[in-house]
């Protein structure tokens, strides 16, 4: 699969890394493992990264309808989308702008390890520790 997800104890966080292909059946795999997921009842806190690498060939009218989907995490958990490319940025604030409407103060887009770090309250150095061993 073209993502990972991984669930970071000490720091009450879930990454999820997306890296190769990112289309509209990669997104709806990663919709349904959420679905399956306990995630909601952790009270993790997510980070959402998509790699520069990734290709990303999501359709806008599934991204607008996932954005509207019951949410798989806790309502209170923070929710960071890192986009580290032009078009990730773009599609992130389209998801986000679908998703506005629901009143969800824990979303965060950011463009560097630092934003990222700091809307998780976490050191930026072990995000970054955290990113490069999920790359490998």
């Amino acid at each position: 699969m073209p993502f990972v997800i991984k669930k970071i104890e000490q720091q009450r966080i879930l990454v999820v890394l997306f890296w190769g292909e990112l289309d509209d059946q990669t997104l709806i795999d990663y919709m349904s493992t959420l679905s399956t997921s306990n995630f909601a009842q952790e009270h993790l806190n997510v980070l959402l990264f998509v790699d520069q690498k990734a290709s990303i060939k999501v359709g806008a009218g599934l991204l607008r309808h996932s954005a509207k989907q019951p949410g798989a995490f806790h309502p209170l958990a923070k929710r960071v989308i890192f986009a580290s490319s032009d078009i990730a940025f773009g599609l992130t604030r389209l998801y986000l702008s679908s998703t506005e409407s629901d009143g969800s103060p824990n979303q965060y887009l950011v463009t560097t390890v630092d934003e990222a770090a700091s809307a998780l309250e976490v050191e930026a150095e072990e995000l970054e520790t955290i990113l490069e061993e999920m790359r490998r």
